[in-house]
């Protein structure tokens, strides 16, 4: 897979009205400290070198969906660590591990739910550094010399199957992992609206800082019909897929790690070979 990252100084494209609690000043050029927030804010969560050094990830996984439709846990969920492409599921109850290819159809199981939280594990289980060995573009502010300017900039992945758009972080300048982000999507789970995205219960595993609780909330609320747009249509939902009833509310969907492991190269081989979806037989 093709590596790189784009910086790029422009206007930030999410107007979304967030409070600024922090700011910088650009320098004797009008430049941002776009490079320097990027570097703090992937030490606070570990720093790159020690994501290099893993291969891929795995952990248990349950995502509940307010609401709705209530809860759904994978003992296993894994990807690797260098493709967006693709990750391993094996659902609770079902021996089986499952390799899905990502950003074929919006839906896993029928559920719209579903196909977005799973589509979106690459990109924001840890975020910061996700995007330091991916394809992204960041931008930031761009003002006159001198000038005080939100700590924050905006990255966006550059994969057409990526189910989410441009992500407004706010940098922490006290070295604390990012807590919190806001971000538009592509997926039609999130029916366009932008979406608060909270990090929490952090946990240092094999150096890196990971959040096993993250919590999805829909900002723009007005005539928001959670099955309408949740939905599409009648029978999105596989029968079955989500369990028990969720005491969420409609706005909000979590997702809550547990039982992380970083694997080596030899690892990830073993148990979740690379595998090139384009080079396969449709």
């Amino acid at each position: 897979m093709k590596r790189g990252t784009k910086v790029l100084l422009a206007l930030l494209l999410l107007p979304l009205g967030c409070r600024h609690s922090e700011s910088t000043r650009t320098d004797s050029l009008g430049r941002s400290g776009l490079p320097q927030l990027i570097r703090k804010l992937r030490e606070s969560n570990g720093g790159v070198e020690a994501w290099k050094q893993h291969a891929a990830v795995r952990f248990s996984y349950a995502v509940e969906l307010g609401g709705h439709k209530g809860r759904v846990v994978f003992p296993e969920v894994a990807f690797r660590l260098d493709d967006y492409r693709q990750l391993w599921a094996r659902w609770e109850g079902d021996p089986q591990l499952v390799r899905l290819r990502l950003g074929e159809s919006p839906r896993i199981r029928g559920s719209l739910a579903l196909g977005f939280a799973l589509s979106s594990i690459p990109y924001f289980f840890c975020l910061p550094l996700a995007s330091a060995t991916g394809t992204w573009e960041f931008r930031s502010l761009i003002a006159p010399r001198g000038t005080a300017v939100p700590a924050e900039f905006e990255t966006v992945p550059q994969y057409p199957m990526a189910p989410i758009g441009p992500c407004l972080i706010q940098a922490d300048l006290n070295g604390d992992p990012l807590a919190k982000i806001v971000y538009k999507g592509k997926h039609p789970f999130l029916a366009a609206r932008p979406h608060s995205l909270e990090f929490q219960d952090y946990k240092k595993v094999r150096g890196v800082e990971i959040a096993q609780l993250r919590t999805h909330t829909v900002l723009e609320r007005q005539d928001f019909d959670p099955f309408a747009e949740k939905t599409l249509e009648k029978g999105t939902f596989e029968e079955g897929t989500f369990e028990e009833e969720s005491d969420l509310p409609a706005w909000i969907l979590r997702e809550t790690l547990g039982r992380i492991v970083f694997l080596s190269q030899e690892e990830a081989d073993q148990r979740y070979p690379a595998v090139d979806p384009e080079d396969e037989a449709p």
